[in-house]
């Protein structure tokens, strides 16, 4: 950590009260140090996934858009239940981990009609 970092820089409030600044930013350096690898795995794994699954799409099925981990798919309906346990089975093993991650997957003709399949 920065030798500037660890010195208080005192920021005094209006009625006499003072914070330090470089704690915040000390802190805000420790959360991101400990979160990085675990943000910076989930986004090897996502990508990985995307790209794999992305591969494997034919036709008119389509990969849309990403929203934090979820992926939405656009799949005419007479492949919906031939891609499902494909799609779950690259989003699931996309890379090899000790435990394993389950994938929730959704169907539905929008996404407020959408419904959990198992």
């Amino acid at each position: 950590m920065s030798e500037d970092l660890k010195l208080p820089v005192k920021h005094e409030m209006r009625y006499g009260k003072w914070q330090d600044i470089n704690k915040w930013k000390r802190d805000a350096a420790e959360r991101e140090a400990s979160n990085r690898p675990i943000q910076g795995s989930s986004q090897d794994i996502i990508k990985t996934a995307m790209i794999k699954v992305f591969n494997c799409l034919s036709g008119d099925s389509k990969m849309l858009l990403m929203v934090h981990d979820s992926l939405l798919f656009e799949i005419p309906d007479d492949r919906v239940q031939a891609s499902v346990p494909v799609i779950r089975q690259i989003m699931e093993t996309a890379i090899k981990l000790k435990a394993s991650i389950p994938e929730e997957i959704k169907i539905g003709k929008n996404l407020s009609e959408m419904t959990e399949v198992k």
